[in-house]
């Protein structure tokens, strides 16, 4: 038995040595220090060469993501679709790869949704992909605040298909506990803010003026603040 643990102990050392530079530079992004494209491009590179595709731990694929997204994001869909598109797709493989680790993640599923939204929005699948976060992650403040964000730029009709999640959301976002997370967040789009106001008339959520939120990037996928929800 003390020879098993010694060798865990070991094989632990080697791995968090391997992965040492990623994980310091996914903290660097969560505390707003973004890396250069070409440096975001160079570490997901260096990654993939020490086998994060055979990882399970989240010390080390959830680090992994806040740097894919954050390099995903740093690049513009209008000016570069292409290079967007792939890294768009090395996302969504690399985020199928740590559910299949860690399935129970809300925060998880709802980055899933937010990708595949940005991809191809399928009402169908957003209701499934956020019935699943919810489901795992009903209260927690990071999920919830992505829930938001993704609610936040969802069709109308989509919005319509989800509305029992988007009420168990709005219950929470509006109630008296939350109200340092609702100056945080964007105001809601005309859609949601009839959804939201149905539900809670009272309610008000201006972290942002609505301008602001109008103008936010909607294939962008982990906009402030909820960077850090990741590989915390």
């Amino acid at each position: 038995m003390a020879l098993c643990l010694c060798l865990y102990a070991v094989d632990q050392v080697v791995h968090y040595a391997r992965f040492a530079d990623l994980q310091y530079w996914a903290r660097q992004i969560e505390k707003d220090r973004p890396l250069e494209l070409s440096a975001l491009d160079r570490l997901v590179s260096e990654t993939y060469d020490r086998g994060i595709e055979q990882e399970c731990q989240s010390a080390f694929v959830k680090p992994f993501l806040t740097v894919l997204l954050a390099g995903l994001d740093a690049r513009n869909p209008n000016s570069e679709y292409e290079k967007w598109f792939e890294a768009l797709g090395q996302t969504e493989q690399f985020l199928r790869h740590t559910l299949s680790c860690l399935p129970t993640d809300g925060n998880l599923w709802v980055r899933y949704a937010m990708v595949r939204q940005a991809s191809a929005e399928q009402s169908d699948e957003i209701h499934r992909l956020v019935g699943l976060s919810q489901r795992y992650s009903p209260a927690e403040e990071n999920a919830i605040t992505a829930r938001y964000f993704l609610y936040n730029r969802l069709t109308n009709m989509t919005l319509e298909k989800i509305s029992i999640e988007v009420r168990k959301d709005a219950e929470i976002l509006c109630s008296p506990s939350a109200a340092f997370l609702r100056v945080k967040i964007p105001a809601p789009k005309p859609q949601l803010a009839k959804m939201i106001a149905a539900i809670s008339p009272t309610c008000s959520i201006s972290g942002q003026s609505t301008g602001d939120a109008a103008r936010v990037d909607d294939k962008k996928i982990s906009l402030s603040p909820f960077k850090s929800s990741i590989s915390k």
